[in-house]
């Protein structure tokens, strides 16, 4: 389980990214066909803070996702999404199975292979992927 963060109308919006990689290998064949131009942003506050997010004003991160990895926090938005003019394979993924030869060593993953996917829209493409969101209710 994994708590992300999407600015929406100004808010922060908890979802929880349960289940866990199946390794399907779809997300492995489009990262080589598409390029994510992502703005990156890092924040060093205790992930215990976020209880009073739902108090402040994200106006100036609407349409970002935050998540806390690595003890930082990560505060990312794709910027733009392009088709590869030469498609490159993963090294990682054999090209016979599809799978990630990398995966019983996640050290060795790429930080996007590590805490992909973000956010809902980011499964629209893979039906056959393990993880799922779900919004959190309101604490009132």
């Amino acid at each position: 389980m994994k708590d992300f963060y999407t600015i929406e109308n100004g808010k922060a919006v908890h979802y929880v990214r349960t289940g866990e990689c199946n390794r399907c290998g779809e997300c492995c064949g489009i990262k080589n066909t598409i390029t994510y131009n992502v703005e990156v942003h890092f924040g060093e506050s205790d992930p215990d803070e976020t209880k009073d997010w739902k108090e402040e004003d994200w106006s100036a991160w609407e349409g970002y996702t935050l998540f806390y990895a690595q003890k930082l926090w990560w505060y990312f938005k794709v910027m733009e999404v392009s088709q590869k003019e030469d498609p490159q394979p993963c090294g990682q993924q054999d090209q016979d199975t599809q799978l990630c030869e990398q995966w019983d060593d996640v050290d060795k993953f790429p930080a996007i292979c590590r805490y992909w996917p973000f956010r809902q829209s980011d499964l629209e493409q893979f039906p056959n992927c393990g993880y799922t969101f779900t919004k959190e209710k309101k604490d009132d």
